[in-house]
């Protein structure tokens, strides 16, 4: 994970063991966000292993055409990548999800392979109504701020509130925002 205080571990070793254990928590989609920093020769060993340890979990933009009722009912026991438009092309053919820049609601173009991400500090800047415009057509994803080195966490229920559809906890922390989070699901 990029510029964090986290050991350095290989990227297949990463994939190996997603493979080995990919529903163990749960039978729903599991979304796998690519923070790449590779290059283009790297992203063709990176696809390699995508394909060769996750294989036909792995469930594309380019699979979903066509289906206008995708939900996660429907991609239970599939493996959605996301990742920057801006790939190398072995690699971009895998994603489900394309990151994007939120430039307003009114600004979204309505593709629901697109998202955006928003730190928790972030998400507090577009309003409730425009948020949950937004989320109608596209997903949102929301993650801790940075500065959380001792991993507490931040209270998802505003991020819900405005229809946001992933929102990321510090699951290895006991409190009282985890403690939402698993009464709520």
């Amino acid at each position: 994970h990029g510029w964090t205080r986290c050991t350095d571990i290989k990227f297949r070793d990463t994939v190996e063991v997603i493979a080995d254990f990919p529903f163990a928590a749960s039978e729903y989609p599991l979304v796998l966000s690519i923070e790449n920093h590779c290059s283009a020769s790297q992203q063709h060993k990176m696809a390699e292993y995508f394909q060769r340890y996750l294989g036909t979990l792995i469930h594309t933009a380019a699979d979903a055409q066509g289906d206008a009722e995708e939900s996660p009912e429907k991609l239970k026991y599939r493996i959605l990548l996301k990742g920057s438009p801006r790939l190398a092309e072995p690699l971009r053919q895998l994603l489900y999800f394309f990151s994007v820049s939120f430039h307003g609601a009114d600004k979204a173009s309505g593709n629901p392979h697109e998202m955006s991400s928003f730190s928790e500090s972030k998400i507090k800047s577009p309003s409730r109504s425009s948020m949950i415009r937004y989320s109608i057509t596209q997903c949102a994803r929301v993650y801790p701020d940075g500065g959380r080195v001792a991993s507490t966490n931040y209270d998802p229920s505003d991020s819900w509130a405005k229809g946001c559809q992933m929102v990321a906890l510090n699951f290895q922390t006991s409190s009282l925002p985890m403690w939402v989070n698993e009464g709520f699901f």
